[in-house]
């Protein structure tokens, strides 16, 4: 029987790679594994990263929810600056609230209260004259907050008497002068001592001076606010 010519595996005849040359290959393979990345990748990845973080501090901090804003006003801090002291500022007489546009300071406590266009609130106080309740009805839309209607318990001094255009209706014992329809761009009220502010809105009622120590002038506007804002009023309420 003639066999035919043996076929020879590539490698035979050949001498063994040497411990060093396949070490060598080896480092070269780890040294290339590890080289750093093209640097347009890098530049992308970077880009990004910088993209994502701008997006999220612009959710944290740009003012995108309609709140009723309460904080110290300017007049505030300006006040117990000159004085040190804050007890400096009287109130409307009545412990009632008085109207003006002073800019408010985001220093201190802040408290947002999410509300939407053509929602209520109500602030109710004791008056420091007739000793009776007084509740004050606002609404709030595109233009600020609306005073509508106040009612009180008992006519005397220091209330308001109805203006031009207003309605005097009186029920269940309590008096109401509505169709008041007063514009307020920025309500400034002095927490009292015995006037006993309460704020009440969407079924709550929150009692200023658990918050603000009494005497505080605050600065009240409906505006947009944050995230970062309703995140600093949650840790401030617990």
């Amino acid at each position: 029987m003639i066999e035919g010519p043996r076929r020879l595996h590539p490698s035979a005849g050949r001498e063994p790679a040497h411990p060093r040359a396949a070490q060598a290959r080896a480092a070269q393979a780890l040294v290339a594994h590890q080289r750093p990345a093209h640097p347009r990748a890098l530049s992308r990845t970077s880009a990004l990263a910088a993209a994502a973080v701008l997006a999220f501090l612009l959710v944290l901090f740009l003012p995108l929810f309609p709140a009723l804003c309460l904080e110290e006003s300017s007049l505030q801090r300006n006040r117990r600056r000159d004085s040190g002291s804050g007890n400096t500022f009287g109130g409307a007489a009545g412990g009632g609230h008085t109207l003006g546009a002073a800019a408010s300071s985001r220093f201190g406590v802040f408290s947002p209260i999410l509300l939407s266009d053509a929602d209520t609130f109500e602030i109710s106080y004791t008056h420091s004259v007739n000793k009776g309740r007084v509740t004050d009805l606002y609404t709030v839309g595109p233009d600020g907050i609306m005073l509508e209607a106040t009612r009180f318990v008992s006519y005397g001094a220091g209330m308001n008497d109805p203006g031009s255009g207003n309605t005097f209706t009186s029920v269940d014992g309590r008096f109401e002068i509505g169709n008041m329809q007063l514009h307020i761009p920025v309500l400034l009220l002095a927490v009292g001592v015995i006037a006993d502010h309460e704020l009440s809105y969407a079924g709550r009622t929150r009692v200023l001076s658990d918050i603000w120590p009494p005497q505080t002038t605050l600065a009240i506007s409906y505006r947009r606010a944050s995230v970062f804002d309703y995140i600093r009023s949650t840790i401030h309420d617990r």
